[in-house]
């Protein structure tokens, strides 16, 4: 059986987790990927953009792996 969770956790992942890195490319910062992997473990996980599913898959691939909507 699936476990509930009340809780609910939604990020941008354009501005709130996407970050340029000096090298100019864009990434997840790995304290935040861990971060974010943790509250998975106690919330539903939201990705929240305004992009298309294909361009934002992008860096939806550079999550952990997890459930998230």
């Amino acid at each position: 059986m699936a476990e509930k969770f009340s809780d609910l956790f939604a990020f941008d992942l354009d501005g709130t987790l996407v970050h340029r890195s000096p090298s100019g490319e864009r990434d997840i910062p790995p304290y935040l990927k861990d971060l974010v992997f943790e509250l998975s473990k106690k919330a539903h996980i939201i990705v929240a953009t305004g992009r298309r599913y294909k361009a934002a898959l992008v860096d939806i691939e550079k999550l952990p792996v997890m459930p998230f909507h």
